[in-house]
């Protein structure tokens, strides 16, 4: 993934400041996206959204994570944490 974000990484965890920082991101990879249907509930009662890429790569976006706040994952291989809710 190109960090034009320019987000700290951790191994194959990369780190966005806030949860809003999460949403611009989220909106700014899944625009034009193909809409697939939620999936969850998660071990926190939210539904995950979730979205294909022009190249097959499907993104998840969590409410909440075992971590704190907003979560994108990323095919399972890579995520976008907030740090700033970070436990």
């Amino acid at each position: 993934m190109e960090n034009k974000y320019k987000l700290n990484k951790k191994g194959s965890i990369y780190e966005a400041k806030d949860n809003k920082q999460i949403k611009e991101i989220w909106n700014d990879i899944t625009e034009g996206a193909e809409v697939l249907q939620d999936a969850g509930p998660d071990s926190y009662g939210d539904m995950i959204k979730r979205r294909r890429l022009s190249d097959g790569t499907i993104i998840q976006l969590r409410k909440k994570s075992n971590s704190g706040g907003s979560t994108i994952e990323i095919d399972s291989k890579m995520k976008i944490h907030s740090i700033k809710d970070k436990k």
